[in-house]
Order: C-alpha cells, then structure tokens, then sequence
C-alpha cells in the first residue's frame, strides 16, 4: 500500500466491495432493529416517570399532614369527654385547628399502645400541632387544666357572696 488509503486514487477494489459476488451465507443476518421497540419504550418510560412523580407528591403529602412545618399556633383550650372514642377525638381536632386531619391523629394513636390512656377532661392545645404530639399531651394527666372550684353555700345573699 502506497500513499494515503483515504485517497480515491488510492483506492483499490476488495472483493467485499461488489454486494453481488458475495454469496448468502457470507452476509450475517441483520438483528431486528431497536426502532420497532421505540413506542412501547418510550410509553413504558412516561408510565414509569408519571408513576414515581405522583407516588412522590403523594408521599410528600402524607408527610406534611402527619408533620406539619412551622411552629404550633394559638392556644386551644380542648375537651375530652366520658366515652369518646379516637376517631371522634380526631374528628374534633381537626375541626378546632389543632391537627391537620382526623387520619393523622388516627395513625399516631394507632401506633402508641397508651392511646388508650386518652385523659378524660381538658387539655390545652396549639393549633396547627402534629398529630403525636397532640396525643402526647391528652396521655399524659399532668397536662390536664384544671379550673378552681367555688363552694357558694345556700342562704347566702349577693351582698354577702361578692364582699
């Protein structure tokens, strides 16, 4: 070989050049090729992608009601009653701002064994608490408010009450 073999003039003929000399069994059979693949690919991909991202917003969503961000609100001044039962408890927080949803406050009781040790009275709560630590606080007695009580014995005039 003389020269640059890129060159025309350098060209010279092999005989794998001439398609038609060659016989059938020399050529190697072609393998299907990816472009039928492509449609269903590229479907099964978005179906993936799609999946994953709501999958991804609706973990985000479950971890912002049972964890809400931010600091606890206002005081609430919250009562338990005889025979409430956790739902209804739930129910109630939600509806009064302390928790995010009635589901939140559900899943937390359901995973602490002393939700059952729910304390019957009042408790003071903040808005916008997580769910658990909302339990936290109507579990333990020493949170309870207490109201002072006043005795007004019988037969006593206003005048005498209020001096």
């Amino acid at each position: 070989m003389n020269g640059d073999p890129l060159l025309p003039n350098d060209w010279h003929e092999d005989p794998w050049d001439d398609v038609a000399v060659l016989d059938e069994q020399s050529v190697a059979n072609e393998a299907p090729s990816f472009d039928q693949l492509r449609g269903p690919a590229k479907r099964l991909v978005a179906i993936l992608v799609a999946s994953v991202l709501l999958l991804g917003v609706a973990g985000w969503w479950v971890v912002h009601a049972l964890n809400p961000s931010g600091e606890p609100g206002v005081a609430v001044n919250f009562t338990v009653n005889e025979g409430d039962v956790v739902a209804e408890i739930g129910r109630n927080l939600k509806e009064e701002g302390v928790t995010a949803s009635v589901q939140a406050f559900i899943d937390a009781a359901a995973g602490e064994p002393a939700s059952s040790g729910i304390q019957v009275g009042d408790h003071e709560l903040q808005k916008e608490m997580k769910a658990a630590d909302a339990l936290e606080v109507l579990i333990d007695p020493d949170n309870m408010i207490s109201f002072p009580t006043v005795t007004i014995p019988e037969g006593l005039r206003l005048v005498d009450i209020v001096s």
